[in-house]
C-alpha cells in the first residue's frame, strides 16, 4: 500500500496555533474517533491538560483575521508534547480527515518541534505503531 500524494501546502500564515483548553476537547476526541482504530478518549486528553502537557490545537484563520470568526473555525489538528528533562515525546499529532495530505501534519510536526526546543529538549521521540504509515 503506498502513500497518496500530498497535494499543495497550505499557507502556514493562515493556521492559528493556541493552547489546547478543556472546551476543545469534545472536537479534538471527536476527530481522535473518526481518524483512529484505538483512538485516546476525552479523559486521555482531559489527563493531559491536568498533567500539565503542551497540548495545542490548529484552526484555519479566517481571512478577515476576525479573532471572534477566527476562534468559531473548526479545529483542523492537534499536538500534545510531555517534556521530560531534555526530552520531548510527541504523544498525539493528529490532523483532521478532510485536512490530511497537505502539509498540516509537517506544520504541526515543526510546532512542536520548536515548542520542544523552548522547554530545552535535546531530542523529541515520537512512537508510531507499525500499522501507521
Amino acid at each position: 500500500m503506498s502513500a497518496q500524494p500530498i497535494e499543495p501546502l497550505f499557507d502556514a500564515t493562515t493556521a492559528s496555533l493556541a493552547p489546547m483548553r478543556l472546551a476543545d476537547i469534545a472536537e479534538v476526541a471527536a476527530i481522535e474517533r473518526s481518524i483512529y482504530s484505538a483512538p485516546w478518549t476525552e479523559g486521555n486528553f482531559v489527563d493531559s491538560l491536568t498533567a500539565g502537557y503542551c497540548a495545542w490545537v490548529s484552526r484555519l484563520a479566517e481571512p478577515s483575521g476576525d479573532p471572534v470568526k477566527q476562534q468559531a473555525q473548526d479545529i483542523v489538528g492537534y499536538f500534545v508534547v510531555m517534556v521530560a528533562v531534555d526530552e520531548a515525546h510527541l504523544l498525539n499529532v493528529s490532523v483532521a480527515l478532510p485536512w490530511q495530505r497537505r502539509g498540516h501534519g509537517l506544520y504541526l510536526l515543526r510546532r512542536a518541534t520548536s515548542l520542544a526546543l523552548d522547554y530545552n529538549a535535546s531530542s523529541v521521540i515520537l512512537e508510531v505503531r507499525p500499522s501507521n504509515m
